[in-house]
């Protein structure tokens, strides 16, 4: 059995929901915006689930509820277009590096760091070529034992290959 709500005629809407929202209401619109369910925020409130309903329910709640999505949507930020903008900015620091007379060179390179670490986080960083490793050592007794006429044929061959 769930405790009483206070003041719970005070509170009773025209449909039996809340007639205004109380503190306790805008943390219950706090869990439904994270996603709780009923059977939850009655045990966290000590409510029982049917004057949970009746809350959840209620015009009022719901309003809030959506006042509170609303504002999480509108504070919610987008990385890639704030990366977009800041890669912006970011060639304007190094084109203005190449440009102005050094002041600082610990200023200037710190800027640098961070104009290239934002650019590389936007997309634009330089590319590593995957690299194609020769495993010699397999060949190691053999290499040793070649003459250096046939050691110069094979990574000769060698050579060719990664350019075909």
């Amino acid at each position: 059995m769930g405790r009483f709500m206070e003041n719970k005629s005070a509170l009773a809407g025209a449909n039996g929901g809340i007639g205004q929202v109380r503190p306790w209401h805008r943390q219950m619109a706090r869990l439904v915006a994270a996603g709780a369910r009923p059977g939850e925020i009655a045990g966290s409130f000590g409510y029982t689930p049917g004057q949970v309903s009746r809350i959840l329910g209620s015009p009022l709640f719901q309003a809030e509820v959506a006042r509170m999505e609303g504002q999480t949507e509108d504070l919610a930020v987008s990385v890639r277009e704030d990366l977009q903008l800041m890669s912006l900015r970011a060639i304007e620091v190094l084109d203005a590096s190449l440009d102005e007379p050094v002041e600082s060179w610990k200023e200037r390179a710190t800027l640098i760091d961070a104009a290239f670490g934002v650019l590389d986080r936007a997309g634009y960083g330089k590319k590593e070529q995957p690299q194609d490793h020769r495993h010699l050592h397999l060949h190691a007794a053999a290499v040793k034992e070649m003459s250096n006429e046939e050691l110069l044929k094979n990574v000769i061959d060698v050579a060719a290959e990664e350019v075909d």
